[in-house]
């Protein structure tokens, strides 16, 4: 059903003339291996990406609960990078506080479609 979603926004991002926008979160150890992410922490991040999120971008999971990836749907294509940027910052405050216990580096990107699907398939990830 993901691959579907991606696919049908995809055109929609043809249509309108913008780029598809895609945030990437995850932890990494101090090796920077990307690790799975504990339930109770993957839990919480689920809950504020619900408090953040518009109805019309779409999360889900990639490599066996060690990313988690949002698909940003753009109403607008002139706001597009503005409003990714603004939720990529208010993810970044919240998260600092919120999970400050969280052993490992928490990462939050947010990239185009080729970008994610490369990043997703990397070699880095235990």
């Amino acid at each position: 059903m993901l691959h579907e979603l991606m696919a049908e926004e995809l055109v929609r991002s043809e249509q309108l003339e913008h780029s598809c926008r895609i945030l990437i979160m995850y932890i990494t150890e101090s090796s920077g291996t990307i690790v799975a992410m504990k339930k109770e922490v993957s839990r919480k991040l689920m809950a504020i990406l619900s408090n953040n999120l518009r109805k019309t971008d779409f999360v889900g999971w990639y490599r066996e609960a060690r990313i988690i990836g949002v698909l940003l749907t753009v109403v607008r294509r002139e706001s597009s990078v503005d409003q990714c940027h603004l939720l990529e910052t208010r993810l970044h405050d919240i998260l600092r506080t919120e999970l400050a216990h969280v052993p490992g580096s928490l990462h939050i990107t947010v990239c185009g479609y080729e970008e994610a699907n490369e990043f997703v398939r990397c070699e880095n990830i235990r």
